[in-house]
């Protein structure tokens, strides 16, 4: 055992226990999770990746080979390309099965179980990429699309924040193939609704203060895309009478969209333009669907990273308000902290705890936080115990109809003094 190897074994011993704890639920989600692959390629056995997991956990120096096993010891640009697929799908449904064990599981148990994710990831960086940058003057356009995939896969191993794992997808692809507009679009299926997610214009990332939006229908490239699951060219948007432009993005002349896929689902669109018509080719086409399946593979990878943040944050909340609640502290300063605590646990700007008084229709405002941010007002509309009549509060009067969890959402596109769409 190497002298690395042994230090991370010191600072992480459990982490045979917690595969231990996982492996039941892994055995049992396994079949029905690849049952849409694609026939042509190799389906990994269960068991290869139990004892893939089990090295990276206890035996780091076994990873290579197992993982070059695992794989087939891909060469080419497309099995390259599944390689890394496959192993987001690995990893997603080894998290399934952690979630389903998730009352046997403390922060430190997910922290573990991350690590042995890296340990995978780290031999997978050197397994599954080509060499080094050459000199881009003498790359063909060609060439570039396949440096921006080596690119791309090494962002998404060495980089763990969602956010800027995303950012980073946008800059290589301006950085290396040269398009003036990069959009990374987010689809909310249950919505039908495309969120500009990341985006980078000429350089430079823009920031909202209200997000852009695009519904999934028929009026603008990226809508059309996500509605028909096909890319599309739009060479010179003059000649183009179906083309419609969003008032928060650039003016552009040409643009192309492609849908962005993870296994059968619609995940996104990203989406290329430029200032000039007839800038973007069939060349630029092939090369955005080629490029899909491995943007489509960070926003999955950033996807489960942000689940797995926020199950982290839940579990620490609930940690952390038994513990509170065990301490002599007074009643105020426990729902002060949980307040706190429940805001960062879901990634809230605010959280108000209340007490409903059904027969006297009334709710009191307990407690509140309010995250300090510019923009942010310092507190709610709510003042701290102090009663109000149930029809003055939409939120008391949906939780006292439903008596059960309500999220009540509000078009940033419609005017003020709007009412919510209840769920």
């Amino acid at each position: 055992m190497s002298e690395k190897a042994a230090d991370e074994m010191s600072r992480h011993p459990n982490l045979e226990g917690r595969l231990a704890i996982i492996t039941p639920g892994l055995k049992t989600n396994w079949a029905s999770y690849f049952t849409d692959s694609p026939t042509n390629q190799p389906k990994p056995s269960v068991a290869e990746w139990i004892s893939l997991l089990q090295s990276a956990a206890a035996r780091p120096w076994e990873i290579s080979d197992r993982l070059s096993k695992l794989l087939n010891s891909p060469k080419s640009g497309p099995e390259l390309q599944h390689s890394w697929i496959l192993l987001t799908n690995l990893f997603s449904v080894t998290f399934e099965a952690a979630k389903i064990m998730a009352d046997d599981f403390d922060p430190t148990g997910w922290q573990d179980l991350l690590e042995v994710q890296n340990r995978i990831l780290r031999h997978a960086a050197q397994l599954l990429v080509r060499e080094d940058r050459p000199d881009t003057a003498v790359l063909s356009r060609r060439a570039l699309y396949l440096q921006t995939i080596t690119d791309l896969n090494k962002k998404i191993v060495d980089i763990w924040d969602p956010d800027e794992l995303l950012d980073q997808v946008v800059n290589v692809i301006q950085q290396n193939l040269g398009y003036e507009y990069v959009n990374l679009y987010r689809l909310d299926q249950s919505e039908q609704m495309l969120t500009l997610q990341n985006a980078i214009w000429k350089g430079q990332h823009p920031r909202f203060e209200t997000p852009i939006r695009l519904k999934v229908d028929t009026q603008g490239l990226a809508n059309r895309v996500a509605a028909t699951g096909r890319a599309m060219l739009v060479a010179d948007v003059s000649q183009d009478l179906t083309f419609t432009h969003h008032s928060a993005l650039p003016t552009v002349k040409s643009a192309l969209a492609v849908p962005l896929s993870a296994g059968k689902n619609l995940v996104g669109v990203l989406e290329f333009s430029s200032e000039q018509p007839n800038a973007l080719s069939d060349d630029d086409r092939q090369i955005g669907q080629a490029l899909a399946d491995h943007v489509a593979v960070a926003m999955e990878n950033a996807r489960l990273q942000n689940a797995l943040q926020r199950h982290l944050r839940e579990k620490t909340l609930l940690y952390e308000s038994n513990l509170a609640l065990g301490t002599s502290l007074d009643l105020d300063r426990v729902l002060k902290l949980m307040t706190q605590k429940i805001a960062e646990a879901v990634d809230a700007g605010a959280c108000v705890i209340c007490h409903v008084d059904k027969k006297a229709h009334t709710t009191t405002a307990l407690a509140q936080y309010v995250y300090r941010f510019p923009g942010n007002p310092p507190h709610t509309w709510r003042k701290l115990n102090q009663r109000i009549h149930i029809s003055k509060d939409p939120v008391g009067q949906q939780t006292l109809r439903t008596v059960r969890p309500v999220i009540g959402r509000i078009d940033p596109d419609k005017p003020p003094g709007q009412q919510p769409a209840w769920s």
